[in-house]
C-alpha cells in the first residue's frame, strides 16, 4: 500500500521522472492519462517504459481508461515490466479490472473512483483480484455529477463511502483526490489532514512542492504519539480495566493507539 503523498509526474517529461521519485521518496506515479495530450501519448509511452527498464525502479503506472482508444498501445508498451503498480481511470464496475489483471496479474491494481457508478460499485471493485487500494477522483466526480467543485458535503460523502468500502472489501485505506493549488502547499496539508482523520492513507499530488506538506499532515502529532504510548503502556500493566486521562481503555481504544504508532512508522 501506498502511505503519504504520492506524486503524479507526466509521463511525456522524462527529465521529471528522477525528480519526481527523489521528491515523493518513491511514492510516483508516472502519467499516460490526463496529463498527456492525445499527440504526446506515443512519446509518453515510450518514456516510461524506457525508464521503468532502464532505471531499476518500480513506478505506478496511470493507463488511460480501459474503454479509451488508447489503452490498447499502452497495454502493448507496458507488457513485460516491472511496475509498483497500475492506476486504472473511471473504473465503474468489478468486471472493468478483468482485463488489466489479466495482463498484469503480479501487479497491484489502483482503482480510480470518479464517477457516481464507481462509488456504488466500490466495494465490488475493492474485492476484484489484484486490488490494493481504491483513490479517489473527486474533480471528475463533481463535473460528472454536475456539481461545482469542491462541495463539501459531496466531498465528505465520497470519502466516507471509499473509506467504508475499503473496509468491507478487506483491502487498505483509500487515497485521496489532489489539492488543486499547487501553490499553496499549507491548503494542501490542511485538505491530507481531515482526509486521515476520516481514515485515508495517503494523498495525491500534482505538483513536488505538494509533498512534504501532505507527508506531515499523515503524521502522528506529537500529543496523538504520546496518547497512544500512554494508553499501550496502560494496556500492557496487565492490570485489568484501567483509565487513560479519565477515559475507559478497552478494546477499540487499544486498536486506535496502534494505528496511530502504525502511521507513525
Amino acid at each position: 500500500m501506498v502511505r503519504g503523498a504520492v506524486l503524479f509526474t507526466p509521463g511525456d517529461r522524462p527529465e521529471r521522472f528522477d525528480k519526481g521519485w527523489a521528491a515523493s521518496r518513491g511514492r510516483l506515479i508516472l502519467d499516460l492519462e490526463d496529463a498527456v495530450a492525445p499527440e504526446r501519448k506515443a512519446a509518453a509511452r515510450a518514456a516510461v517504459a524506457a525508464w521503468a527498464r532502464g532505471s531499476g525502479r518500480r513506478p505506478l503506472v496511470r493507463v488511460n481508461a480501459i474503454a479509451s482508444p488508447f489503452f490498447a498501445e499502452d497495454r502493448a508498451a507496458l507488457a513485460g515490466l516491472a511496475l509498483g503498480g497500475m492506476v486504472i481511470p473511471k473504473v465503474e464496475h468489478a468486471n472493468d479490472l478483468d482485463t488489466v489483471h489479466a495482463n498484469w496479474p503480479a501487479v497491484d491494481l489502483f482503482p480510480l473512483i470518479e464517477t457516481p457508478r464507481g462509488l456504488e460499485e466500490a466495494v465490488a471493485i475493492g474485492c476484484a483480484p489484484g486490488v490494493r487500494q481504491l483513490l479517489l477522483g473527486a474533480l471528475d466526480l463533481h463535473a460528472d455529477c454536475g456539481i461545482a467543485f469542491p462541495h463539501p458535503a459531496l466531498v465528505a460523502h465520497a470519502r466516507l463511502r471509499l473509506v467504508l468500502a475499503s473496509r468491507t472489501s478487506g483491502i487498505a485505506a483509500p487515497v485521496d483526490s489532489p489539492h488543486p493549488s499547487v501553490a499553496e502547499p499549507a491548503a494542501a496539508a490542511d485538505d491530507a489532514r481531515a482526509a486521515a482523520a476520516l481514515g485515508f492513507a495517503a494523498k495525491l499530488c500534482i505538483h513536488p512542492g505538494q509533498v512534504d506538506a501532505v507527508d506531515e499532515a499523515f503524521r502522528p502529532s506529537p500529543e496523538e504519539l504520546a496518547w497512544a504510548r500512554e494508553v499501550l503502556d496502560a494496556a500492557g500493566a496487565g492490570t485489568g480495566a484501567v483509565q487513560v486521562r479519565g477515559r475507559m481503555v478497552d478494546a477499540p481504544v487499544i486498536a486506535s493507539a496502534r494505528a496511530i504508532l502504525e502511521r507513525a512508522g
